[in-house]
């Protein structure tokens, strides 16, 4: 889903991010090929102002994880919020929303790249995710 032109509607958006729970070992789901079925936590709701990403310098701070401009989103949090994002995190954003899904994360557009910690916010850069 693209984003809308109007920049007032654009401007503060409801979100939902479920953050992912890393496993101990312990309780580890496994699929038919032997791979770890990831677990998250419920989804949190958040008001950000996330626009897509479209300038050479946030192509610089993207490219060491590998990711292109197109399909990714950052956004802005205060820095209170520091330590609740991590990477692999999913995100719903524009107008997606976690309910009634089968599965956690089946409705997800959005993961988590990185949360970078800035003076008094937090810079967060999300990738669009692929669905079959």
């Amino acid at each position: 889903m693209k984003a809308p032109n109007d920049i007032l509607r654009n401007w503060s958006k409801v979100c939902y991010i479920r953050k992912k729970i890393t496993s101990d070992g312990e309780d580890v789901t496994i699929d038919e090929y032997g791979n770890e079925i990831a677990k998250y936590g419920e989804p949190v709701r958040y008001i950000l102002n996330y626009q897509p990403v479209t300038n050479d310098a946030d192509e610089a701070i993207l490219k060491p994880y590998g990711v292109t401009l197109e399909g990714t989103v950052k956004a802005l949090m205060d820095i209170k919020h520091e330590g609740e994002l991590n990477k692999y995190d999913l995100a719903y954003l524009y107008d997606a929303k976690p309910n009634n899904e089968e599965y956690d994360g089946q409705y997800a557009n959005y993961r988590v790249i990185t949360a970078i910690p800035q003076n008094m916010k937090i810079l967060i850069y999300f990738e669009r995710l692929t669905k079959i």
